[in-house]
């Protein structure tokens, strides 16, 4: 028996969350990551998703560097009350946040869509950043709101990963809203397979971004998608306006 305070204290998850302070919860592999951190492939997706519940049961959305081992479904409807944080984390299987509502800042930077990507007419009242995230498949923000400022950024290399949309999915944000467009901005990023009709890009910032080439020209994907619905080429001359404009 080791003497009286001496004995070491049990290890805990060592992962840093949005604060900065390490996670805190149990280990769960060899390399003293919790459940929620871990990168097990074969880790309880029961276990996992028991957690998630309770932390939004409890209000709580840090899930900074959680590693999603299924489909996550925020539920329908579902309101994010306070600040959500998703940075670092990887989601292996699709995520969808259709008609959710995030009433708080939101930040997904550096986060990681390995499947589809569902944010169709959720509703973004905060700041929300997607800086150097990356969609790996088809990404959804058909009908979308966003109210305060939101950032697409990537890094300035154009490798596939580091340019926040892949070059083999097609990004929809048809009928997205933004309410302070000047606060928009898509930010070395590839938009080649973007889709925008039916949104006022004039004050959206187009930085560094790559559009699907068109002999020595441009083009949006919204014209170039050659298996679309039959297409609205008035709608499509408007977007270019626009964008000429901007």
């Amino acid at each position: 028996m080791p003497e009286p305070g001496t004995e070491k204290p049990d290890a805990k998850c060592w992962m840093g969350m949005h604060d900065g302070s390490p996670c805190g919860r149990e280990p769960h592999d060899d390399k003293g990551l919790c459940i929620c951190h871990s990168k097990d492939p074969d880790k309880d997706d029961d276990a996992f998703q028991s957690k998630i519940d309770a932390m939004l049961g409890h209000k709580e959305y840090d899930f900074t560097g959680f590693v999603f081992p299924r489909r996550f479904d925020s539920f329908e409807n579902k309101t994010f009350e306070g600040a959500l944080s998703l940075d670092l984390a990887t989601f292996n299987d699709g995520a969808s946040f259709e008609r959710a509502t995030f009433r708080g800042p939101a930040s997904f930077r550096h986060t990681r869509f390995a499947s589809d990507a569902h944010f169709s007419e959720a509703t973004f009242e905060g700041p929300t950043s997607f800086q150097r995230a990356h969609f790996e498949r088809n990404t959804y923000f058909h009908g979308t709101t966003f109210e305060d400022e939101a950032l697409f950024i990537g890094y300035e290399d154009k490798r596939e990963d580091n340019r926040v949309f892949s070059r083999e999915a097609v990004t929809d944000f048809r009928f997205a809203r933004w309410h302070q467009p000047d606060r928009i901005t898509f930010q070395h990023v590839f938009l080649g397979r973007a889709r925008f009709l039916h949104c006022d890009v004039r004050q959206v910032d187009f930085t560094d971004a790559e559009w699907a080439p068109r002999g020595r020209h441009n083009a949006v994907w919204d014209e170039m998608e050659p298996r679309g619905p039959a297409k609205s080429y008035p709608l499509i001359g408007k977007l270019y306006r626009q964008l000429k404009h901007n």
